[in-house]
C-alpha cells in the first residue's frame, strides 16, 4: 500500500468510527514522562516504554495483536536508539489501525 492509499484507508477508518458515534481515537497510551526525561539511559527509557504499552491493554484489544506482540517484543531487545526508533515506525502503524494515539508530551506541571 503507497503512502496516499495508507492515508485514504485511515481516513475510512476514522469516518466509520465518527459515523458511529466513536471518538477518533480509541486509546491513549501517555509516554512523555518517560520519553522526554533526560535523566533515563537509552535502557532505562526502553525499558519503561516497553513496561508501559504491556501494562496499557492495548495489547489484548489490538486487531494485530501477534503483530502487535511481537514489535513490542523487538522494541524491549532493541540494542541501541536506531534499533528501537526503527522499530518505532512499525509500531506506530499499528497504533494508527488501532487508533491508538501514543502521547509523548510531558503533562503539564
Amino acid at each position: 500500500m503507497d503512502k496516499g492509499e495508507y492515508r485514504a484507508a485511515l481516513h475510512s477508518l476514522v469516518e466509520e468510527r465518527r459515523q458511529a458515534g466513536q471518538p477518533v481515537w480509541a486509546k491513549t497510551i501517555r509516554l512523555g514522562t518517560v520519553w522526554k526525561n533526560p535523566d533515563l539511559t537509552f535502557e532505562q527509557r526502553r525499558d519503561a516504554i516497553v513496561r508501559r504499552l504491556r501494562a496499557s491493554g492495548w495489547l489484548e484489544h489490538s486487531d494485530f495483536d501477534d503483530e502487535l506482540g511481537a514489535v513490542i517484543d523487538e522494541l524491549a531487545g532493541s540494542a541501541d536508539p536506531d534499533a528501537f526508533d526503527s522499530t518505532w515506525n512499525d509500531l506506530y502503524i499499528l497504533a494508527d489501525w488501532d487508533r491508538v494515539w501514543i502521547d509523548l508530551d510531558e503533562p503539564n506541571r
